[in-house]
């Protein structure tokens, strides 16, 4: 049985919540909270297995709550809450203090229903979550890597990934010398705020990609949630192009690997991190039709190792390697 405990202002919210974790016969709610020194209190007694907590609610830092709750007591903690302004960037800033993932609650609390599916589904994976993964540290330097490279760095990320993307590209120096795209599981409207934090906490310039941005070396440029990112070339340069093909999740990894594989030749290194499913599995094989090399998070440091495993079960991984080596296999490589 997994224990849930929940930290929501909201007696209604709060209620609704409760309901929905409880109609699963593997989940058991075994109390709520409403306020910091409660929380942190009913924590530290009650060991839950997994910590939902609202991030946006009037009077109480969420954030003071999530960092107070990993440096006590560290448990898997899904962040939820509206897709507000405030809330997209409390959300992302969530997973610097150890969050492992959000999810967006309707603006309507009457329509909570309709994330009871995706809510289950995340309790269950963040109860096979080793705490020892939540927190991972940003180097304290950058690489040293050389003046110029002809390649396109494509990294895929799902679950766990924005932390990892964070420390990854923390080793990427401001003059980094080919360009490099992010493909990171998120909704739309959120991938711009999450490009503006990497933005300001790492090395290389990032930004949000738009339809149209031309790949740059020493720039990286992220997916948009919505969309997926494939790459046209014009002349000598590379260019991105967004659109809406379905696909069961946008941005889609293999849609980007196998454009920049075809657009690239054997010019790329692919990069995958952690993340629930597979996606990326299918991409990293035009980009070894091509010539280019694949990287995998190996299991000791990935979040979620679904992803990495597939690559690496369907033989297509030319290095396993734990997160902090990554950059330096990229550099060796460019």
């Amino acid at each position: 049985m997994i224990s849930v405990f929940i930290i929501e202002d909201s007696y209604f919210l709060g209620s609704m919540l409760t309901k929905i974790l409880n109609s699963d016969p593997e989940i058991k709610v075994i109390d709520r909270s409403d306020s910091f020194e409660e929380a942190i209190q009913k924590v530290e007694r009650l060991k839950p297995d997994v910590i939902l907590l609202d991030i946006e609610m009037p009077g109480i830092n969420s954030l003071d709550i999530l960092h107070e709750i990993m440096r006590v007591n560290p448990t898997p903690t899904i962040v939820f809450g509206p897709k507000s302004e405030l809330g997209k960037r409390e959300m992302i800033s969530a997973f610097s203090y150890g969050a492992l993932d959000f999810i967006i609650r309707p603006e309507n609390p009457l329509e909570i229903e309709e994330i009871k599916d995706e809510l289950i589904a995340l309790v269950k994976v963040a109860a096979s979550v080793e705490i020892k993964k939540l927190i991972i540290k940003r180097p304290k330097r950058p690489v040293r890597a050389p003046k110029i490279s002809e390649k396109v760095v494509v990294i895929g990320a799902s679950s766990g990934g924005v932390a990892a993307l964070e420390s990854l590209l923390s080793k990427f120096p401001r003059d980094f010398p080919a360009a490099v795209l992010v493909v990171q599981h998120m909704p739309a409207g959120f991938t711009e705020a999450f490009a503006e934090r990497l933005d300001a906490i790492c090395p290389i310039k990032v930004e949000e990609a738009k339809n149209g941005s031309r790949l740059e070396r020493g720039r990286v440029l992220v997916a948009p949630g919505g969309y997926n990112l494939e790459i046209k070339v014009k002349g000598k340069h590379l260019f991105t192009r967004l659109n809406k093909k379905h696909t069961d999740i946008k941005p889609c990894i293999d849609v980007t690997l196998k454009s920049v594989a075809e657009a690239c030749d054997g010019n790329v290194i692919a990069v995958i991190l952690t993340g629930m499913g597979k996606d990326g599995s299918d991409g990293v094989k035009w980009v070894k039709k091509n010539n280019g090399k694949v990287i995998a998070q190996d299991e000791s440091t990935s979040l979620i190792f679904g992803m990495p495993r597939a690559v690496i079960e369907n033989g297509d991984a030319d290095f396993i390697l734990p997160l902090p080596k990554i950059a330096d296999k990229i550099v060796k490589i460019l």
